[in-house]
């Protein structure tokens, strides 16, 4: 199986969400999933330990509305075959869940 996370980490938006899709890609990971993180602000404590733990990076950029946000996150899920998104985001809502579930199933 393949996992995604849409997920950001910044001064502004703190440590805990990336946190917690850490933990949760470490389990997956155990398990024999492949996991990628699709992020448009990370900062680089989240860089180093996603790459300690062998989790590949995506990055968008960081000037996208949430619809172009979902464009891009769906080419990146949609071109690694993956097989579930978990969103945790508070800037992205239903208008990327709707753009993003065309392309794959998401969870929140």
């Amino acid at each position: 199986m393949k996992i995604a996370f849409r997920v950001d980490s910044s001064d502004l938006v703190g440590l805990g969400h990336m946190s917690r899709c850490i933990t949760l890609a470490k389990v997956f990971k155990s398990e024999n999933c492949k996991v990628i993180f699709i992020c448009k602000e990370i900062d680089d404590f989240s860089t180093l330990t996603l790459k300690k733990n062998n989790i590949l990076i995506f990055k968008i950029k960081n000037n996208l509305n949430e619809i172009q946000d979902g464009q891009a996150s769906s080419k990146i899920i949609k071109k690694q075959k993956i097989d579930i998104t978990f969103l945790d985001n508070y800037g992205l809502n239903i208008r990327w869940e709707r753009i993003v579930s065309l392309v794959n199933k998401i969870a929140w």
